[in-house]
């Protein structure tokens, strides 16, 4: 026998209404959406007992907007912005949660988040191409669990990352160097509160990090 889920189905509902253009001779693109989602029986992990359980909590709302712009600047130099705002709250909650009052933030429900990542490509006098990479990301602050706990607060971050590209003529191989989070901003990803045991556990995301890719195509 399959024991049956201690919490409901989540639903919600989806509002979009969004606007997709070309312009300058199509070397711009914009993308640009607003939304509207309601949940209900929205499911978070709780603690209940030893262990953090999911739950359905209650009801919220979230609102927000949605921009994607992408340029060819001329001259190899290529731009793209994008950036993302979400107003969460909830609601209504259950009389049986505890730790999560209306005025509690959802967990991993940044305000706001942005990328810019331009390009430079520079063509060789063999046809192959060595194009130049940046792309950089800041996230406002979050909770990483449903009640808050102040010592899985994860503040606003700055991600920054960068590659030099060398593609053969006709693209046959690609060599890549680059690195991600080069900034070394360290902030936890994930975690959970155990309260039985007093124990308060996380994850952090990977420090400074440098790659070397090949990739070849067989005929």
């Amino acid at each position: 026998d399959i024991d049956e889920a201690a919490f409901g189905p989540k639903k919600s509902e989806t509002y979009e209404l969004g606007l997709k253009s070309r312009f300058l001779d199509d070397r711009v693109q914009a993308n640009l959406a607003v939304f509207f989602t309601h949940y209900t029986g929205i499911q978070l992990q709780i603690q209940e007992g030893a262990s953090p359980v999911s739950q359905n909590a209650g009801d919220a709302e979230l609102k927000g907007a949605e921009l994607e712009l992408n340029a060819i600047l001329g001259g190899g130099f290529q731009l793209y912005v994008g950036a993302a705002y979400i107003d969460a709250e909830y609601t209504r909650l259950l009389t049986n949660v505890t730790g999560i009052t209306l005025d509690s933030d959802l967990p991993k429900t940044p305000k706001y988040k942005y990328t810019i990542s331009p390009t430079f490509d520079v063509n060789l006098a063999n046809t192959g191409k060595v194009r130049f990479a940046v792309d950089y990301t800041k996230t406002d602050s979050m909770f990483n669990d449903a009640p808050n706990t102040p010592q899985l607060f994860r503040p606003a971050t700055d991600n920054l990352g960068a590659a030099i590209h060398y593609y053969s003529p006709e693209e046959k191989y690609s060599i890549t160097l680059g690195g991600t989070n080069l900034t070394d901003d360290r902030y936890l990803t994930v975690g959970s509160v155990n309260g039985a045991q007093g124990e308060i556990v996380g994850t952090y995301n990977p420090p400074r990090q440098w790659y070397l890719n090949l990739r070849m195509t067989f005929e």
